[in-house]
């Protein structure tokens, strides 16, 4: 049996951990496979998110240095849809199916 496990965030791979290290404990026939999605990077580069720590007070004034000079609001506000045309997990499914024919 092969097994793929894909997550894209920190999260998800916490919640992840273990179930993957059990799954590598068990011997073969199981071959499982990890994929890293990273599906954040794309909106931090598009510029639609930033890091701003984790402070209650970091985070409040990066939110108000957004509200307050409109030209950073607009920069954000107007963005398109950084996570795509919600078809990707069809394609890859479509892609790892084709792969192991």
């Amino acid at each position: 049996m092969k097994v793929l496990t894909g997550f894209g965030t920190r999260p998800e791979a916490i919640k992840l951990a273990p179930v993957l290290r059990e799954r590598r404990s068990r011997p073969a026939p199981v071959i499982s496979r990890v994929c890293v999605t990273a599906q954040y990077r794309e909106v931090l580069d598009q510029g639609a998110a930033r890091v701003v720590g984790t402070t209650g007070a970091t985070i409040v004034a990066s939110v108000e240095q957004r509200l307050k000079h409109e030209d950073e609001y607009r920069s954000m506000a107007h963005l398109v849809n950084p996570f795509g045309d919600k078809e990707a997990a069809s394609r890859i499914c479509h892609a790892l199916l084709e792969h192991d024919r």
